[in-house]
C-alpha cells in the first residue's frame, strides 16, 4: 500500500503529489504515475467549487496465476490450494468497532486485508513463531509475535487504537450549505472538554462571540447581544424547550452522549424560526448506530449519569439519564459544622435529573424517530442545628417532559418531507410559609401543550431550492398564584403589618399559536447565494390575538476563494414574556408583540485549511417593548389601572470578531478567540411620554413622566468587552489539556448608597429615595478568570476510561457579583463568589 496526499484545484486537476508512506519504493512510484493522471470531481465549500488537500491510499494486490483450463489445471489448482490456517477479527480499541481495510504483515510481508466486518483469513501462513503486523489510516499500528501452525488453525483477536487520543470520532460527511450569516456550528468533538463548562457540552455556546457571560453566579441565562434570556429560543431536535439548564446553570438537561451538534445564531436567523428577538440555540440529538451493545458513565462532585445504546430488532435504542447530589453531599457537610448552642442554618440545596430515550428505524426513503426527554429541578431545605426546628417551608419546582415523533421521508432525490408532533407538559411552582408571622404565598402554573412541524424541501434546480413549513402550538396552561396583603397596621413601637390574609387569583388559558414560513436559496451566478424568507405568525393566548409578518433576507457572495462578505436583514416578533402580563386583572391583554429589527454586515476569510476568520457587525433595533405604565381608565364602576404598556425601547450595536482553529480527528490542537464589543441602551417610556387617567365623567387628564422614567440608561446586561479564548491541546499518552480565559465588563448596576437616605418613625428603619440617583450609571469591576482542565485516558480492549480535572478561576481572583449595605447604606460591602472551585471526574465507556 501507498498513502499519498494530493493537492486538488477548484476544476478537479491535480496540482502536487506527495507520498507519505509506502510499503516498498517501487509501489511509491507506481502510484505517483497514476495519480498525476487522476481526475477528480471539484471539492466545494459553501456550495462553490474549491481547492483541498485529500489524504489517498492505493493498494496493490497480487493476483493469482490463471489456471490452465486446457490441461485441467483448474481441479489441480484447487486440489493444491492451502488451507485457512490463520485468521482473526480486528476491532477499535475502547468502542469495539470493526475495522476495515487493515494490512496485516506476516514477517513484514503483505498477507491479507480485512473486510466489512473487520475479518481476515490467510492461507498456507508459515508454521512456528510468526511476526504479525497490523497497519491501517488513522491507528496506531500493532506488532506481535504469533505461533502459528501449518496443520491447524489459529484464531486471534486484535484491537488498534486511534491515533486521536479523543473519544469520539467525527465523521465529516459533507460540508453544510451556510444559510445563516451568523450560524456558528460546533461539532461533538469540540463541545466535550472545553475547561470552565464542567464537562456539559451545551455551555460551549457561552464562550462564542454575542454571548453575554451570566452576572452572579455559574452560567445558565443566555444573553445574546445585551438582550434578556426570553428574547432567546432553544430548540431540542426542532421542539421548543422552555429550560436549558438546571438551577443554578452548573449543567444543561441534555446528555452529552446524546448530542451530535449545537448551532447558535446570536442574529440574523431565517424564516424557519420564529418566537424570538434575539437569537437561537438549535441542539441536535444523534442518528444512532449501535451495532453493538455500548455505554458510559460519568460521575464527578455535582452529579452522576449513565448511558447506553443497542440493536434491538430492527431498531437503534439508546437512553441516558443523570441525578445530582450536591443535596446529599452539602447535608453530610453542615452536619459536621460544629456550632454552639442555639446557633442552626437553613440552606436551600438544588436537586435536579434529567432523562433522554429515543429510538430509531429505517424503512426504505423512511426514518423514523421516537424520542423522550425530560428534566426535573426542585429546591430542598436543608436544616442543621437549632434550625430544625424552625417552621419554614420553601419550595420551587421546574419540570419539563417531551414525546417527540419524527418522521423524516425522503421522496424523490430532490424532494424530502419532514414531519414531527411533539406533546408535551410543563409545570411551574413556587410555595413558601413561614408559621412564625403567619406568611404563605404559593405560584402554580401546569401547561399541556402538543408542537406540530412540517418541513418541505425542494431542488428542482441546481441553483434553486425551494424550503417551506409551518410550525403550530396548541396548549392548555392552568396559572394561580396565592400572595399575603397587608391589612391592619400594629401599634407603635414596633410598626408592621398584619400578612395573615392572603389573595388567591387563578386562570385558565388557551394557547393558539400557528406559523407559516417560505424561504428560497437562490444561486443565480457563480459566487453569489440570496436567501430571500417570509415568517407569518398568528398569536393567540388567552385573551390576546395579534398577527405578524416577519421578512428576511440573507446575502452571501464570495469575493475571492476564501474570501465571502455577506450581509443580513429581519424582523423578529415576540409575544411578551412573561405570559402574566398579558392575563387580565394583573396584566393587559391588549398588549402587541415585542419587536426587533436586526441588520448584519460581515466578512469571512479563510486564513488557512483550518484557522478562518469571521468579523462581523450589527445593529438591533427593539420597540414595543413591555413597561409599567401609569395610564388607568374606568371600567365597570371603579379605576382600572393599565399596568403595563408597550412604550419601551432599546439599541444594541455591535462588532463581533471570532478566530477559529477548526477541529479534525487526527489533529492535535483546537480553539477559537472571540471577542464582542457592544452597547445596549434602554428606554422605558419615549421622550416626553405621558399617561392618562380618565374621571368618573369621562374626561381625560394627561400627564408627563418624570425624567427618570423617559430618560436613556445602560441595559442591565450590557457588557462592552467580551474576550474570550479556547484552547484544546491532545497530547502523547492519551493526555489532554484545555483552558478557557474570559475578561468581561462588569454590568451596570444602579448605586443605591448614593440616594437619599431618611429615618422613617413609623417603619422603625432607614429608607432610600432614589428620584435623583440615574439608573445603572455604575459598574460592577471587570472580570476575569482562568479555567484549566487535564485528562487521561486509559484505552483498553474492551471500553476506556477517563479521569478529568477541571479548575475553575485557577488563579483565584474574588471577582465582585454583587454589594452588601449597611442598614444606613452608608457602608458596603463586595460579595463574590467561589475563589477556586475544583471539579474532580471520572469517566468509563464500553
Amino acid at each position: 500500500e501507498v498513502i499519498l496526499l494530493i493537492d486538488i484545484d477548484a476544476a478537479g486537476q491535480v496540482e502536487r503529489v506527495e507520498v507519505q508512506s509506502a510499503s516498498h519504493p517501487a509501489f511509491a512510484a507506481a502510484a505517483l504515475a497514476a495519480a498525476t493522471r487522476f481526475v477528480f470531481t471539484p471539492a466545494e465549500i459553501d456550495g462553490q467549487p474549491a481547492a483541498i488537500r485529500i489524504e489517498y491510499r492505493t493498494v496493490f494486490t497480487a493476483e493469482l496465476p490463471q489456471p490452465d483450463v486446457i490441461t485441467g489445471a483448474p481441479q489441480r489448482a484447487a486440489e493444491t490450494l492451502a488451507p485457512i490456517n490463520f485468521a482473526g477479527l480486528v476491532r477499535e480499541a475502547g468502542t469495539r468497532r470493526p475495522i476495515a481495510a487493515v494490512t496485516v504483515r506476516l514477517n513484514g510481508v503483505p498477507a491479507a486485508e480485512t473486510d466489512h466486518d473487520g475479518r481476515f483469513a490467510v492461507r498456507g501462513a508459515p508454521g512456528g513463531t510468526v511476526t504479525v503486523q497490523l497497519a491501517a489510516l488513522g491507528y496506531e499500528s500493532y506488532t506481535v509475535d504469533e505461533e502459528l501452525s501449518a496443520e491447524t488453525r489459529t484464531e486471534a483477536k486484535y484491537y488498534l487504537v486511534r491515533r486521536s487520543t479523543n473519544p469520539f470520532e467525527v465523521v465529516v460527511r459533507t460540508r453544510a450549505e451556510r444559510r445563516e450569516v451568523a450560524k456558528i456550528e460546533l461539532s461533538r468533538a469540540e463541545l466535550k472538554k472545553v475547561p470552565g463548562t464542567f464537562g456539559d457540552p451545551v455551555r460551549v455556546i457561552e464562550n462564542l462571540p454575542g454571548m453575554g457571560r451570566t452576572p452572579g453566579g455559574l452560567g445558565g441565562a443566555l444573553l445574546v447581544r445585551g438582550d434578556r434570556p426570553s428574547s432567546t429560543a432553544v430548540y431540542f431536535d426542532g421542539v421548543r424547550i422552555p429550560l436549558l439548564y438546571h438551577f443554578g446553570g452548573l449543567t444543561s438537561v441534555v446528555n452529552a452522549e446524546l448530542l451530535e451538534a449545537i448551532d447558535f445564531s446570536p442574529g440574523g436567523f431565517g424564516a424557519r424560526f420564529g418566537d424570538a428577538t434575539a437569537g437561537i440555540v438549535e441542539i441536535k440529538s444523534r442518528d444512532l448506530a449501535c451495532e453493538l451493545w455500548r455505554g458510559s458513565g460519568k460521575l464527578d462532585i455535582i452529579d452522576a449519569s449513565a448511558f447506553t445504546c443497542a440493536p434491538v430488532g430492527g431498531w437503534q435504542v439508546a437512553a441516558a439519564a443523570r441525578r445530582s447530589y450536591v443535596d446529599l453531599m452539602l447535608g453530610l457537610v453542615l452536619d459536621a459544622i460544629p456550632r454552639e448552642e442555639g446557633q442552626g442554618s437553613v440552606t436551600a440545596s438544588p436537586v435536579y435529573w434529567d432523562y433522554q430515550v429515543k429510538a430509531s428505524r429505517r424503512f426504505g426513503a423512511h426514518r423514523v424517530d421516537l424520542f423522550a426527554f425530560g428534566a426535573d429541578d426542585r429546591f430542598r431545605l436543608l436544616t442543621a442545628g437549632s434550625a430544625e426546628d424552625v417552621d419554614i417551608e420553601f419550595g420551587l419546582h421546574l419540570a419539563s417532559h417531551r414525546l417527540l415523533a419524527r418522521h423524516r421521508w425522503q421522496l424523490t432525490p430532490e424532494l424530502s418531507l419532514t414531519s414531527q408532533l411533539a406533546p408535551g407538559y410543563l409545570v411551574q411552582g413556587f410555595t413558601q410559609s413561614a408559621a412564625e408571622i403567619g406568611s404563605e404565598s404559593s405560584f402554580d402554573t401546569d401547561l399541556w401543550s402538543a408542537d406540530w412541524r412540517e418541513e418541505l424541501t425542494w431542488q428542482p434546480r441546481p441553483w434553486l431550492t425551494v424550503r417551506a413549513g409551518f410550525d403550530h402550538r396548541f396548549g392548555e396552561a392552568g396559572f394561580s398564584f396565592e400572595l399575603p396583603l397587608p391589612t391592619d397596621i400594629e401599634p407603635f413601637p414596633s410598626p408592621t403589618f398584619d400578612l395573615r390574609d392572603s389573595d388567591r387569583f387563578a386562570r385558565d388559558l388557551g394557547l393558539r399559536n400557528h406559523a407559516y414560513w417560505l424561504e428560497l436559496n437562490l444561486g443565480p451566478f457563480a459566487g453569489l447565494t440570496v436567501i430571500p424568507g417570509l415568517r407569518v405568525d398568528r398569536w393567540d393566548l388567552h385573551r390576546t390575538q395579534d398577527l405578524s409578518l416577519s421578512p428576511r433576507a440573507t446575502v452571501r457572495y464570495q469575493v475571492l476563494p476564501g474570501s465571502v462578505a455577506k450581509a443580513a436583514y429581519g424582523l423578529y416578533e415576540k409575544l411578551p414574556d412573561p405570559a402574566f402580563v398579558l392575563v387580565d386583572r394583573i396584566g393587559n391583554p391588549g398588549l402587541d408583540p415585542e419587536r426587533t429589527q436586526q441588520f448584519i454586515l460581515g466578512w469571512e476569510q479563510e486564513l488557512t485549511a483550518l484557522v478562518a476568520l469571521d468579523v462581523q457587525g450589527f445593529v438591533n433595533l427593539r420597540e414595543d417593548l413591555v413597561s409599567f405604565s401609569s395610564s388607568s381608565r374606568w371600567r365597570n364602576g371603579r379605576l382600572a389601572p393599565e399596568i403595563w404598556a408597550n412604550d419601551g425601547s432599546s439599541h444594541t450595536v455591535g462588532l463581533e470578531i471570532l478566530l477559529r482553529h477548526l477541529h479534525t480527528p487526527d489533529g492535535r490542537f483546537y480553539g477559537w478567540l472571540a471577542y464582542t464589543l457592544s452597547r445596549t441602551r434602554e428606554r422605558d417610556h419615549p421622550a416626553g411620554g405621558t399617561y392618562t387617567i380618565e374621571r368618573p365623567d369621562g374626561t381625560i387628564d394627561e400627564y408627563a413622566y418624570g425624567r427618570r422614567a423617559t430618560r436613556e440608561y445602560p441595559a442591565s446586561f450590557d457588557q462592552t468587552h467580551i474576550l474570550t479564548l479556547v484552547g484544546q491541546w491532545m497530547l502523547p499518552w492519551g493526555l489532554e489539556a484545555g483552558l478557557r480565559f474570559r475578561l468581561v465588563t462588569g454590568n451596570p448596576y444602579t448605586p443605591i448608597d448614593r440616594g437619599r437616605v431618611f429615618y422613617d418613625d413609623d417603619l422603625d428603619s432607614y429608607q432610600l429615595d432614589l428620584r435623583d440617583v440615574r439608573r445603572n450609571s455604575e459598574r460592577m469591576p471587570t472580570f476575569h478568570s482562568l479555567d484549566l482542565r487535564i485528562d487521561k485516558t486509559w484505552t483498553l480492549d474492551l471500553g476506556k476510561v477517563s479521569v478529568y480535572l477541571e479548575l475553575i478561576n485557577a488563579y483565584g481572583h474574588r471577582n465582585v457579583e454583587g454589594w452588601s449595605y449597611d442598614y444606613r447604606y452608608a457602608n458596603r460591602v463586595p460579595l463574590s463568589l467561589y475563589p477556586i472551585l475544583p471539579n474532580l471526574g471520572l469517566r468509563g465507556e464500553f
